[in-house]
């Protein structure tokens, strides 16, 4: 049988786990889950830049003002009457890749009115290069002698027309051990106006984008070395755990309290508490069950009678009661008796 002083460190050390416990599973709970248990992780397999580039050159008539050649700058106009060679240069590069394919650049000229048609094409081939470019001379006189031709069979006046260059690419770009298909084109127009005598160039000279492929991974949570819902799983146990010690703690508490409640009981009212084997009186006793012990004192002194204690064979139960002629007056209290 367990005895008071044994109860009483018993409960006392199920409160001091009680408040370890909790605590502990409280910080790990609230660390498992605020996170998530699985992380996405973004790998970049292989990454490319593609830098495409024209740059343009104006051969001109002998003058004061520009002189017989100019780079283009959008700044400065570019007077038609004095242009005699449009040079352009077309270059593209790579960066952490080598490239292999064709350069195809075509020079067709635009009426205004939508039509097209192709003055000069070429194709380059290039191998495992990282730099490749091309340059061309436009005689001006030329085209505009070209286009002037074309419209006057269609019974036109020539007035405006475009210059529209493509830069066609398809290589395949390796990479390590990979091979990347890359296809795409490069477009500018350089407008001829004749009745503004100016030469006007239109769209990017310099176009660039990234090639690249990313994976994705799932990888799992971890801290300390523990997954999250390991962690979680374990706060969860911690919690239970706690709450069963501190529950456990309270319900000795409350035992314990019962067992003071007795003993001050006794002591106060020693004068008139007769301890008994067995209940007096035959079968025709009446028993009358009381609420608490205040009750049964009250009864005692109104009927001037002592108050008889009563441990059971189940020693975990005391009765207290009256005996009033053929009347008991029973008060039964469960506890853990040392």
């Amino acid at each position: 049988m367990v005895s008071r002083k044994l109860l009483k460190s018993l409960g006392t050390s199920l409160l001091i786990a009680s408040i370890i416990i909790l605590p502990i599973a409280g910080v790990i709970g609230y660390t498992a889950f605020i996170r998530k248990p699985y992380i996405i992780k973004e790998r970049t397999l292989y990454s490319v830049m593609r830098k495409s580039e024209y740059s343009l050159k104006f051969k001109l008539a002998p003058n004061e003002v520009f002189g017989e050649l100019i780079d283009y700058n959008p700044k400065i106009p570019m007077y038609l009457s004095i242009v005699k060679v449009i040079h352009v240069n077309y270059s593209l590069k790579y960066l952490n890749a080598t490239a292999s394919g064709n350069l195809n650049i075509s020079v067709r000229v635009v009426h205004p009115d939508g039509w097209s048609k192709t003055y000069m094409t070429f194709s380059e081939p290039f191998k495992n290069s990282q730099y490749i470019t091309k340059g061309l001379d436009l005689n001006l006189s030329k085209l505009v002698k070209f286009m002037s031709n074309l419209t006057s069979e269609l019974g036109l006046k020539l007035s405006s027309f475009d210059i529209a260059i493509d830069a066609l690419v398809k290589p395949k770009l390796k990479v390590g051990s990979r091979i990347i298909m890359d296809p795409f084109i490069h477009s500018i127009t350089l407008t001829v106006d004749k009745p503004s005598n100016r030469i006007i160039v239109k769209g990017n000279l310099s176009s660039t984008a990234t090639i690249s492929k990313k994976i994705k991974s799932v990888e799992e949570s971890r801290i300390m070395g523990l997954n999250i819902n390991t962690l979680r799983l374990v706060s969860m146990i911690l919690m239970v755990l706690g709450v069963s010690c501190l529950t456990s703690a309270m319900l000795i508490t409350m035992r314990i309290k019962s067992f003071d409640m007795i003993k001050r009981f006794e002591k106060k009212y020693s004068d008139i508490i007769v301890s008994t084997d067995n209940i007096p009186g035959g079968s025709n006793i009446m028993a009358v069950s009381l609420s608490d012990l205040d009750e049964l004192v009250k009864l005692a002194k109104l009927l001037e009678r002592p108050i008889l204690k009563l441990q059971s064979n189940k020693e975990d139960e005391l009765q207290y009661f009256i005996v009033d002629r053929d009347v008991m007056y029973v008060v039964k209290i469960g506890k853990n008796l040392p």
